[in-house]
């Protein structure tokens, strides 16, 4: 009988631990001032992690079982935010602290791990740099954009815009308490935020809001925008800005920082055991099924680098069903139930004195007077409803069509967030319906000649919005957002929740080459485990078949060029089949006007058409050199551009 999956799959568990073993060994040596930060264990295995033969367990590669994780430490000292509100890190920037929000919290960018850790990546050629969180007692991968869209006001355009890129500060981040969002960060609203754009700040919803006073003064006699460019004018006469005082000012860490480069480096635990410290102090006997056995879940199937998936436009790597529809129902609750709650009329602050105020009307002659002059008013809105409601949809046609030009909205559209565009369009449109009806009905009595002015004067200034106060974000804005950024790292990663573990910070920090040695190396394992190997998982004897001497084969292969061939996959195989089509076709295409070019020699030659043969001699010269260039150059795509 020959070997069964359930064999093969109980030597790749053999076979993973020995090669964790190993690559923790190398990769300690290497990097030590990240690795020693490594929180990982070794121990034997035992008949319930997976099967071995017995005799396996007196070998020198006896089974094992490491388990391993990646810590806070560890996680903080890998990340990198690599931006800031003037700009991306680059290779000569020193790590620098930054307020994040105007709630006190601190974070740093540009650090040592920005461009000290992970090479360039092969195929973009672009710096590898990983933004990460510690959420959970798992480090977790994050959008790295997403971070500095939130955190840099600067980064929200490609170019200057007011009220966009030129917030004073970014905005707050709760790090621990999303409840639906694999990484537990939520960002809100903060009061520099809604104070910039003259907003009320409700410290409990984390939303911005309009006074009461200033939405029913605003809705009844001067208007809402008019009271807010009063407010700027103040401000600015005051402070010389229409904005609140900047917040963001960045500042050097301190000496001792750990993400300095120097002290980064420097930065070894010295009370990590190596590996092979660990395996020399087992015990000799197998422990006799020891408690809280939990084996490590791999992030990488077999042998494979997850480097690719990170960077390929469209990876190949893809969700299952039974995933992605469970993914599916916790983002219908987080739609549901777990973005920020709605704000309503209730969140405005209510004065007491004023529905005091009002009661007291009600004992007045003036107030039914005005309620009578009320109902007549009502009597004639009703003659001109069917001319307020054409010219209504007309203004909110024109409204709409100036709205999908502005950025905000176009960001909502990119993002898919319809109830952001939605939101957007509505609350535009509604001052429109909403001046209209104001100037109809006070046309109705002297004292709306005013109201019209007024009306007219604040419905253009919506139109036009000098002080961009229309690029305020709506509230879900940033719960919308930062979901549509999580849902992009788990298509990226093929994983529901990205955790960072040590076989995924493995196949960032080894190279092409020692990754080569490890898949051969795990051959050998595979060969060892199975050498001990008597009886399948069936219960029957394996056959080996016949005994081969492998002194007598000569192969003739050097070790080197073997390893070589290894680094090659079916896709590279493929590229290079591709590429060398298009070679002999542009090769083949030239000899063809070569043989052209030859016969028209011959013909001038007997016409004694000297300058004509000169520019063939030369033609044919050019032709040569272009077939030696293109089998010696790497990319022939501008040759099979212009020859095929």
């Amino acid at each position: 009988m020959s070997i069964t999956v359930l064999d093969k799959m109980n030597a790749s568990k053999y076979v993973k631990n020995w090669i964790t073993y190993d690559m923790i060994e190398l990769l300690h040596k290497k990097y030590p001032h990240i690795i020693s930060h490594l929180t990982y264990d070794i121990r034997r295995a035992t008949k319930k992690d997976f099967y071995f033969p017995d005799e396996l367990s007196k070998s020198p590669h006896y089974p094992i079982v490491v388990t391993s994780r990646v810590g806070k430490t560890l996680c903080e000292l890998i990340s990198c935010n690599p931006q800031t509100n003037s700009g991306p890190c680059t290779q000569t920037s020193k790590p620098q602290s930054y307020p994040v929000g105007d709630d006190g919290k601190k974070d740093v960018s540009c650090q040592a791990s920005c461009f000290n850790l992970f090479p360039k990546n092969e195929q973009t050629g672009h710096q590898i740099q990983l933004t990460t969180t510690y959420h959970k007692d798992q480090c977790i991968l994050i959008d790295g954009s997403i971070k500095a869209f939130m955190e840099f006001p600067n980064t929200r355009a490609a170019k200057p815009e007011t009220r966009i890129t030129d917030i004073p500060c970014g905005f707050n981040r709760s790090d621990h308490e999303h409840p639906y969002s694999y990484s537990g960060i939520r960002y809100h609203y903060n009061k520099t935020y809604c104070d910039s754009f003259f907003d009320e700040f409700d410290e409990d919803k984390k939303v911005c809001y309009v006074h009461w006073s200033k939405k029913y003064i605003g809705n009844v006699i001067l208007g809402e925008y008019i009271i807010k460019a009063c407010q700027a004018l103040d401000r600015y006469v005051w402070t010389g800005s229409t904005l609140p005082g900047n917040n963001m000012k960045f500042n050097d860490v301190e000496a001792d920082s750990k993400y300095l480069l120097k002290n980064w480096l420097e930065n070894i635990d010295s009370g990590f055991e190596t590996p092979q410290k660990k395996l020399d102090n087992l015990p000799a006997e197998i422990p006799q099924y020891p408690d809280n056995i939990q084996p490590e879940k791999s992030f990488i199937k077999g042998i494979s680098r997850v480097m690719d998936n990170l960077h390929k436009p469209k990876p190949e790597i893809s969700l299952d069903a039974d995933k992605r529809q469970r993914l599916e129902e916790k983002a219908k609750t987080y739609s549901n139930n777990g973005s920020r709650p709605k704000r309503s009329s209730s969140d405005s602050i209510q004065n007491p004195e004023f529905i005091m105020g009002f009661i007291t009307q009600l004992t007045h002659q003036e107030f039914w007077r005005d309620l009578a002059l009320g109902l007549g008013y009502d009597g004639a809105l009703y003659l001109v409803r069917s001319l307020l409601k054409k010219l209504a949809e007309k203004l909110t046609e024109k409204f709409a069509t100036k709205l999908i030009g502005k950025k905000i909205f176009k960001m909502a559209l990119e993002q898919g967030m319809s109830r952001v565009a939605k939101a957007i369009v509505i609350k535009i449109a509604s001052k429109a319906a909403i001046a209209l009806l104001k100037l109809t009905a006070s046309a109705l009595n002297v004292v709306g000649v005013l109201l019209n002015v007024l009306m007219a004067f604040e419905l253009l200034l919506s139109l036009v919005d000098p002080l961009k106060l229309n690029n305020k974000y709506p509230d879900d804005f940033l719960d919308d957002h930062m979901f549509a950024a999580e849902q992009r790292i788990r298509q990226e990663t093929g994983l529901v929740r990205p955790v960072v573990t040590f076989d995924f910070l493995a196949n960032y920090l080894l190279s092409q080459k020692e990754f080569s040695v490890f898949q051969v190396n795990s051959i050998i394992y595979e060969a060892e485990y199975f050498l001990h190997l008597r009886v399948n998982s069936q219960g029957s004897v394996i056959d080996r078949g016949e005994k081969i001497d492998l002194e007598k084969i000569d192969l003739n292969i050097d070790d080197y060029d073997f390893i070589n061939l290894r680094l090659y996959s079916q896709q590279d195989l493929y590229k290079y089949e591709v590429d060398h089509m298009k070679r002999i076709k542009v090769v083949d295409k030239i000899k063809k006007i070569n043989y052209i070019c030859t016969a028209a020699l011959i013909i001038s030659l007997v016409l004694q058409y000297f300058l004509l043969v000169i520019l063939i001699i030369i033609t044919i010269c050019v032709l040569t050199y272009v077939q030696y260039t293109v089998l010696g150059v790497e990319d022939v795509t501008e040759f099979a551009n212009f020859f095929l």
